[in-house]
């Protein structure tokens, strides 16, 4: 891989984080973010309140797939395709390639993604 590629992946993926943490900054304004030991209650949320919260996550969880996906073609040189591909996508994030990236997932965050 060429210097000006890693460059322009490393600008996509500083863009992609740039718009994660605005949308984190936007969860946590809302109190929809919370660390593993706290908990989110929904119980008083509008219909509309309830929408607009799965529109967010909708876009953090895409802004992710977008890294994953630069990622593999980018620097694995392969996207998984076919019927499962984006399973396999979060599989390959997971794998350590010797010489070529670490793990960009923990496993533990793949069982709880494959669930």
């Amino acid at each position: 891989m060429k210097l000006w590629d890693l460059l322009i992946l490393e600008a996509r993926l500083n863009e992609e984080k740039e718009n994660l943490e605005r949308l984190k900054k936007t969860l946590q304004a809302r109190g929809f973010w919370a660390t593993p030991q706290q908990e989110i209650s929904l119980r008083q949320a509008d219909e509309f309140t309830l929408r607009a919260l799965a529109s967010v996550l909708l876009d953090y969880y895409t802004g992710i797939d977008n890294m994953f996906e630069e990622i593999a073609k980018a620097v694995d040189g392969s996207l998984p395709s076919g019927q499962e591909w984006h399973k396999d996508l979060l599989r390959q994030m997971k794998l350590d390639i010797n010489g070529i990236r670490p793990a960009v997932i923990a496993r533990e965050t793949f069982t709880y993604l494959d669930e």
